[in-house]
């Protein structure tokens, strides 16, 4: 899978705009992601990614990995893009299904040995349906 794949996907998504906010909303929603697992299985999962989503890229200028909740992903991507909840929500599931679709099952069975179980529920939900998920 592209890189563009993943760019397509965010974008057919009605409340992002352009590509950069594609772009950025990917590395975000990939870097909180990674941030919940040990270096050495987020750098597995990323090996399997495009290159602009290396394990090195997204952890780059990101400082210590901070362990947030679904919930509180939710809640950053929310203030950070400016956001409705929902589409927070939305904007996950789409760049989950879209790693899910590029490391295959095998690749997502072992992603989800590694998450806390609001990441693997949402994992297994996708963007399946309206592509919102709720977040207690």
């Amino acid at each position: 899978m592209e890189y563009q794949d993943f760019i397509r996907d965010v974008m057919s998504l009605d409340f992002i705009e352009d590509s950069e906010t594609a772009d950025a909303g990917i590395k975000t929603v990939l870097r909180i992601l990674t941030s919940r697992m040990e270096e050495p299985e987020g750098r597995e999962l990323t090996e399997r990614l495009p290159e602009p989503l290396s394990y090195d890229n997204l952890h780059q200028k990101s400082g210590p990995s901070v362990l947030i909740s679904l919930n509180e992903a939710v809640t950053k991507i929310s203030a950070q893009f400016k956001l409705e909840h929902t589409q927070a929500s939305r904007l996950i599931g789409t760049v989950l299904d879209s790693v899910k679709r590029a490391v295959g099952k095998e690749g997502t069975e072992k992603l989800e040995h590694h998450l806390p179980p609001d990441w693997v529920s949402i994992l297994r939900q996708g963007t399946a349906g309206k592509g919102q998920f709720i977040t207690s």
